[in-house]
């Protein structure tokens, strides 16, 4: 069953051929964990929005029309997912970060490492204080390396609103505005 098409498979899942959609499932759960593992920066985190982006799946499926990338109808499902799970989680991760870098500093981390490890934290610190569309479209545009226009597609948005979320979203990474 792994070697038919995707809408092979989705025309099965449709008609209720379990095997086929946990083999749909099983061939998209990497590409849903790493989105999620991206947005949300915990592996426990992206396991949860992978395995709920699946239940998902399995109840919208039907709604899938076709027209365009099974992948692209994908994305917003985990991406909505990773929103809801961040949301939830917020400001439990906020006291969890503050912690891990506190150890690290006072691990014994010395000149450069420490120097190092403290500008990633600022940078990763930015990035988790995104809003939720300019993260989203960062994702999309610098990790899954979609075009502003694809990735326009995938968030129901036009391609101008796509730059322009990854133009105030450099600014707000490079220290400036919020």
């Amino acid at each position: 069953m792994t070697d038919l098409p995707d809408a092979e498979l989705i025309t099965r899942a449709k008609a209720g051929d379990s095997r086929a959609f946990r083999a749909l499932m099983e061939r998209h759960y990497l590409l849903m964990y790493k989105l999620a593992y991206k947005f949300c920066g915990h592996k426990e985190d992206a396991q949860d929005v992978a395995q709920e982006a699946s239940i998902k799946v399995a109840e919208k499926l039907h709604g899938f029309k076709g027209d365009s990338a099974f992948t692209s109808w994908l994305y917003p499902i985990v991406l909505n997912c990773a929103r809801d799970l961040f949301r939830r989680n917020s400001a439990e991760r906020v006291r969890e970060t503050a912690f891990v870098e506190d150890v690290a500093l006072h691990r014994g981390s010395h000149g450069a490492d420490q120097e190092e490890h403290a500008m990633q934290a600022e940078a990763l610190q930015r990035f988790a204080a995104l809003a939720d569309d300019l993260k989203s479209a960062v994702l999309l545009v610098a990790s899954e390396g979609m075009s502003h226009k694809e990735a326009g597609k995938v968030l129901g948005v036009a391609e101008s609103t796509v730059s322009w979320r990854i133009m105030k979203a450099k600014q707000i990474l490079a220290g400036g505005q919020s």
